[in-house]
């Protein structure tokens, strides 16, 4: 390694997460990330998932990120054919906690899907 910054070690990161069907149309999920060198950005993910109809999503997700808590995302997403629309927002605590928030993230865009999943069965 050098210190004239043209050569630099990566920094490995790895992911460990899970995901588990509550129902047809609900998951919860877990994951947790880090990195081997530095340690300093430790993250852990609590999220769920609901279908609320055929086209629409919800989801909302808690987390830990570098020592704070105060971490609740919420969001959602509509598909009409091949076009998708999302929403997502992070640290929806904001609004209710100004002085702990370090930070918020807000994401709005659309994907193209092309292709079907085999149905599931449709429970009543």
């Amino acid at each position: 390694m050098s210190n004239n910054g043209i050569l630099s070690a990566l920094v490995s990161k790895y992911y460990l997460g899970a995901d588990y069907d509550l129902t047809l149309r609900d998951r919860v999920g877990f994951l947790v990330q880090d990195n081997i060198l530095t340690r300093c950005c430790a993250c852990s993910y609590f999220s769920l998932y609901a279908q609320v109809r055929t086209n629409w999503d919800v989801t909302t997700n808690y987390s830990y990120v570098n020592g704070s808590f105060v971490n609740l995302g919420l969001g959602t997403a509509v598909k009409w054919g091949a076009f998708q629309i999302y929403f997502i927002q992070d640290n929806v605590l904001l609004y209710m906690l100004p002085d702990r928030a370090r930070s918020v993230y807000l994401r709005l865009g659309f994907n193209l899907v092309w292709g079907a999943l085999p149905k599931r069965p449709r429970i009543n």
